[in-house]
């Protein structure tokens, strides 16, 4: 499950950073640019909250926060 969501978040992310390259001529592109960053920091909170369960070791709680 936190692999899902983590591929989530990278995969909004990193589309998002493409937009950011495209919107340099297409001003439109900017505001979809900060839609998938927004749904990039929701995947974020939402690993956060996964990793907060007593099921996850310390190691991938450190590394999700």
């Amino acid at each position: 499950h936190l692999l899902l969501v983590l591929m989530e978040a990278e995969r909004a992310w990193s589309y998002a950073m493409q937009l950011k390259q495209e919107a340099n001529t297409e001003p439109r592109k900017r505001f979809h640019l900060l839609a998938r960053l927004r749904k990039a920091a929701k995947h974020g909170e939402q690993l956060e909250k996964l990793c907060e369960s007593p099921r996850v070791d310390a190691k991938t709680k450190l590394e999700a926060q």
